[in-house]
Order: structure tokens, then sequence, then C-alpha cells
């Protein structure tokens, strides 16, 4: 995949989640409210190399990021990371997918209905 490519879908994924591509791209973990999943009740977490992306609803950001600040990506993109950061609201975590192609995958994501 050519470099071109890869920045422009680091541009769509930056904007599915209302950031510029080196916000999203930075690294470490981002909790952002919604965008294209306004209207989603539940949390998003898509992994993207050393970023981890955690969208949730807009009414939870400043709650979720204080919290988010102990976790690695590492830590928090799991079951139980999900499970600790959002403690008795967690409903149902999915299971890790990855969303790319055959020879580079883009990126991993889960979510959660709270």
């Amino acid at each position: 995949m050519s470099d071109v490519t890869t920045q422009r879908i680091d541009a769509v994924w930056a904007a599915f989640f209302g950031l510029s591509t080196p916000a999203f791209l930075r690294p470490g973990i981002q909790v952002v409210g919604h965008h294209e999943l306004a209207g989603h009740h539940g949390v998003w977490l898509f992994r993207h190399h050393a970023s981890l992306c955690v969208s949730v609803p807009p009414d939870l950001v400043a709650g979720i990021q204080a919290a988010a600040g102990i976790y690695t990506v590492d830590s928090l993109f799991s079951q139980a990371g999900i499970r600790a950061l959002l403690g008795r609201r967690v409903e149902q975590v999915g299971d890790r997918r990855c969303t790319g192609m055959k020879d580079l995958p883009i990126g991993q994501q889960m979510q959660s209905r709270v």
C-alpha cells in the first residue's frame, strides 16, 4: 500500500473521530465525544499502532478522560480494561475486530454498550 493511500486512510479515520490526522496519530489514549457515532449509546475503541481512540457519548468525555489516565494503550484495549474503566455502566463488551486489509491492518476496534 502506498504512503499516499495510507495517509488518506488515516485522514478518513481521523475525520470519523472528529480529529485532525496528527491528533489521531498521536501515541497514547485519546478520549473524544462521538462524532460520526453521534447518538450511539456505547463506547467504541479504535487502536491504530501506538494510538487508542476512545469514542464516548459527549456527556461522558470528561469523566472517562480523567479515569483513562492510569491506563496504557495495551491495558485499556482489553475486555478487563474496558470493564475496569467503565465500571457498573458496562452492559456488554464486544470482541476485538480488525478493520483493514490482509497485509496492512488499519486498526483494531472494540465496543461496549453503556
